[in-house]
Protein backbone atom coordinates (compact mmCIF):
# COMPACT_ATOMS: atom_id res chain seq x y z
CA UNK A 1 0.00 0.00 0.00
CA UNK A 2 2.63 2.27 0.67
CA UNK A 3 3.95 1.70 -2.58
CA UNK A 4 0.96 3.69 -4.47
CA UNK A 5 1.66 7.10 -2.36
CA UNK A 6 5.66 6.50 -2.86
CA UNK A 7 5.17 6.10 -6.63
CA UNK A 8 2.67 9.34 -6.88
CA UNK A 9 4.88 11.50 -5.35
CA UNK A 10 7.86 10.58 -7.04
CA UNK A 11 5.80 10.35 -10.99
CA UNK A 12 4.40 13.78 -10.69
CA UNK A 13 7.48 15.57 -10.27
CA UNK A 14 9.27 13.07 -12.80
CA UNK A 15 6.89 13.65 -15.17
CA UNK A 16 7.06 17.40 -14.85
CA UNK A 17 10.99 17.20 -15.23
CA UNK A 18 10.68 15.22 -18.46
CA UNK A 19 7.86 18.15 -19.58
CA UNK A 20 10.17 20.95 -18.87
CA UNK A 21 13.66 19.36 -20.54
CA UNK A 22 12.34 17.62 -23.59
CA UNK A 23 8.48 17.60 -25.42
CA UNK A 24 6.91 14.08 -24.71
CA UNK A 25 6.56 12.92 -28.21
CA UNK A 26 9.54 14.09 -29.66
CA UNK A 27 13.10 12.79 -30.63
CA UNK A 28 14.30 12.21 -26.68
CA UNK A 29 11.13 11.03 -24.89
CA UNK A 30 8.87 9.78 -28.08
CA UNK A 31 6.25 8.65 -25.73
CA UNK A 32 5.24 5.58 -28.08
CA UNK A 33 1.89 4.55 -26.83
CA UNK A 34 0.79 8.28 -26.23
CA UNK A 35 1.79 9.12 -29.66
CA UNK A 36 0.04 5.98 -31.18
CA UNK A 37 -3.00 6.58 -29.59
CA UNK A 38 -3.30 9.99 -30.32
CA UNK A 39 -2.66 9.02 -34.18
CA UNK A 40 -5.49 6.26 -33.98
CA UNK A 41 -7.79 8.77 -32.30
CA UNK A 42 -7.23 11.77 -35.29
CA UNK A 43 -7.71 8.87 -37.53
CA UNK A 44 -10.95 7.93 -36.26
CA UNK A 45 -12.42 11.21 -35.69
CA UNK A 46 -11.27 12.60 -39.20
CA UNK A 47 -9.69 16.10 -37.87
CA UNK A 48 -11.88 18.77 -38.68
CA UNK A 49 -9.79 21.45 -37.23
CA UNK A 50 -10.67 24.82 -37.93
CA UNK A 51 -13.68 25.09 -40.21
CA UNK A 52 -12.11 22.52 -42.03
CA UNK A 53 -14.28 19.09 -43.46
CA UNK A 54 -14.31 16.07 -40.94
CA UNK A 55 -12.38 13.36 -42.87
CA UNK A 56 -12.72 10.24 -42.28
CA UNK A 57 -11.14 6.55 -41.99
CA UNK A 58 -10.97 5.50 -46.29
CA UNK A 59 -12.80 2.85 -47.05
CA UNK A 60 -9.57 0.95 -47.87
CA UNK A 61 -8.56 1.07 -44.13
CA UNK A 62 -11.81 0.11 -42.59
CA UNK A 63 -12.17 -3.31 -44.87
CA UNK A 64 -8.38 -3.26 -43.46
CA UNK A 65 -9.56 -3.23 -40.09
CA UNK A 66 -12.31 -5.94 -40.20
CA UNK A 67 -10.41 -8.63 -41.63
CA UNK A 68 -7.53 -7.78 -38.84
CA UNK A 69 -10.62 -8.05 -36.73
CA UNK A 70 -11.45 -11.54 -37.90
CA UNK A 71 -7.78 -12.86 -38.36
CA UNK A 72 -7.56 -12.05 -34.55
CA UNK A 73 -10.62 -13.84 -34.14
CA UNK A 74 -9.49 -16.57 -35.63
CA UNK A 75 -5.96 -16.80 -34.24
CA UNK A 76 -7.10 -16.23 -30.50
CA UNK A 77 -9.79 -19.00 -31.26
CA UNK A 78 -7.69 -21.55 -32.32
CA UNK A 79 -4.97 -20.33 -30.22
CA UNK A 80 -7.23 -21.35 -27.27
CA UNK A 81 -8.94 -24.50 -28.77
CA UNK A 82 -5.03 -25.62 -28.84
CA UNK A 83 -4.23 -24.95 -25.69
CA UNK A 84 -7.20 -26.86 -24.57
CA UNK A 85 -6.37 -29.89 -26.50
CA UNK A 86 -2.49 -29.73 -25.49
CA UNK A 87 -3.86 -30.05 -21.54
CA UNK A 88 -5.28 -33.39 -22.29
CA UNK A 89 -7.56 -35.91 -23.82
CA UNK A 90 -11.25 -35.50 -23.40
CA UNK A 91 -11.46 -32.01 -23.19
CA UNK A 92 -12.63 -31.14 -26.12
CA UNK A 93 -16.19 -31.99 -26.58
CA UNK A 94 -18.05 -33.49 -27.97
CA UNK A 95 -15.86 -34.61 -30.47
CA UNK A 96 -13.16 -35.38 -28.88
CA UNK A 97 -14.47 -36.96 -25.76
CA UNK A 98 -14.13 -40.98 -24.95
CA UNK A 99 -17.30 -41.95 -26.31
CA UNK A 100 -16.02 -41.06 -29.73
CA UNK A 101 -12.67 -42.77 -29.95
CA UNK A 102 -13.86 -45.62 -31.85
CA UNK A 103 -15.47 -43.48 -34.52
CA UNK A 104 -13.87 -42.02 -37.23
CA UNK A 105 -15.34 -39.16 -37.16
CA UNK A 106 -13.89 -38.71 -33.78
CA UNK A 107 -10.15 -39.88 -35.41
CA UNK A 108 -10.98 -36.94 -38.09
CA UNK A 109 -11.44 -34.09 -34.93
CA UNK A 110 -8.76 -35.15 -33.00
CA UNK A 111 -6.02 -35.22 -35.63
CA UNK A 112 -7.40 -31.89 -37.03
CA UNK A 113 -7.18 -30.28 -32.92
CA UNK A 114 -3.50 -32.71 -33.27
CA UNK A 115 -2.53 -30.02 -36.04
CA UNK A 116 -4.45 -27.25 -34.58
CA UNK A 117 -2.81 -27.50 -31.15
CA UNK A 118 0.83 -27.88 -33.27
CA UNK A 119 -0.05 -24.84 -35.49
CA UNK A 120 -1.04 -22.60 -32.54
CA UNK A 121 2.64 -22.56 -31.47
CA UNK A 122 3.84 -21.08 -34.11
CA UNK A 123 1.10 -18.69 -34.61
CA UNK A 124 1.72 -14.78 -33.86
CA UNK A 125 -0.04 -12.95 -31.19
CA UNK A 126 -2.19 -10.20 -32.17
CA UNK A 127 -1.55 -8.02 -29.81
CA UNK A 128 1.69 -8.15 -30.40
CA UNK A 129 1.59 -7.58 -34.08
CA UNK A 130 -0.63 -4.45 -33.87
CA UNK A 131 1.64 -2.82 -31.08
CA UNK A 132 4.72 -3.37 -33.55
CA UNK A 133 2.88 -1.67 -36.13
CA UNK A 134 2.00 1.54 -33.90
CA UNK A 135 5.79 1.72 -32.08
CA UNK A 136 8.78 2.83 -33.86
CA UNK A 137 10.74 0.34 -34.78
CA UNK A 138 13.51 0.95 -32.26
CA UNK A 139 10.67 -0.44 -29.41
CA UNK A 140 9.99 -3.20 -31.68
CA UNK A 141 13.36 -4.32 -32.14
CA UNK A 142 14.12 -3.90 -28.65
CA UNK A 143 11.36 -6.15 -27.73
CA UNK A 144 11.95 -8.65 -30.36
CA UNK A 145 15.75 -8.69 -29.19
CA UNK A 146 14.72 -9.28 -25.20
CA UNK A 147 12.23 -11.77 -26.21
CA UNK A 148 15.13 -13.80 -28.58
CA UNK A 149 17.23 -13.56 -25.14
CA UNK A 150 14.56 -14.71 -23.20
CA UNK A 151 14.08 -17.54 -25.18
CA UNK A 152 17.52 -18.60 -25.48
CA UNK A 153 17.80 -18.31 -21.75
CA UNK A 154 14.51 -20.27 -21.20
CA UNK A 155 15.85 -23.34 -23.16
CA UNK A 156 19.33 -23.25 -21.91
CA UNK A 157 18.81 -22.97 -18.48
CA UNK A 158 14.92 -23.54 -16.99
CA UNK A 159 15.47 -23.08 -13.60
CA UNK A 160 16.85 -19.83 -14.03
CA UNK A 161 15.11 -18.10 -16.46
CA UNK A 162 11.97 -19.20 -13.77
CA UNK A 163 13.63 -17.52 -10.79
CA UNK A 164 15.22 -14.97 -12.44
CA UNK A 165 13.86 -13.95 -15.98
CA UNK A 166 10.85 -11.29 -14.18
CA UNK A 167 13.70 -9.38 -12.13
CA UNK A 168 16.12 -9.05 -15.15
CA UNK A 169 13.60 -7.96 -17.33
CA UNK A 170 12.44 -5.29 -14.12
CA UNK A 171 15.75 -4.55 -13.97
CA UNK A 172 16.52 -3.73 -17.61
CA UNK A 173 13.40 -1.51 -16.90
CA UNK A 174 14.49 0.99 -14.51
CA UNK A 175 17.37 1.36 -15.77
CA UNK A 176 15.96 2.70 -19.14
CA UNK A 177 13.92 4.63 -16.83
CA UNK A 178 16.81 6.04 -14.42
CA UNK A 179 19.04 6.88 -17.49
CA UNK A 180 15.22 8.96 -18.85
CA UNK A 181 15.65 11.05 -15.94
CA UNK A 182 19.27 11.44 -15.31
CA UNK A 183 19.31 12.36 -19.41
CA UNK A 184 16.51 14.79 -18.48
CA UNK A 185 18.56 16.42 -15.79
CA UNK A 186 21.46 16.57 -17.82
CA UNK A 187 19.65 18.56 -20.43
CA UNK A 188 18.13 21.14 -18.13
CA UNK A 189 21.44 21.80 -16.54
CA UNK A 190 23.14 22.18 -19.65
CA UNK A 191 20.30 24.83 -20.61
CA UNK A 192 19.96 22.39 -23.67
CA UNK A 193 16.40 21.06 -22.54
CA UNK A 194 12.83 22.01 -23.81
CA UNK A 195 13.96 22.38 -27.85
CA UNK A 196 12.04 19.99 -29.80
Amino acid sequence: MAGIPAGLLGAVPTYALLRDAHPLGGDVFPAPAAVAWMAVAQALTGGGVGGEPRKGLPVEAQVLMVCAAVATLLFRTAEVLGRVYLQGPGRLQPGLSSQSQGSVRGAKRRKIARALANATQWLPSPTSCGIGCIIPPEFSVAIAAGAAASGWWQRRDPNSHEQHAYIAASGLLAGAGVTGVLTAVAGLASGSGGGG
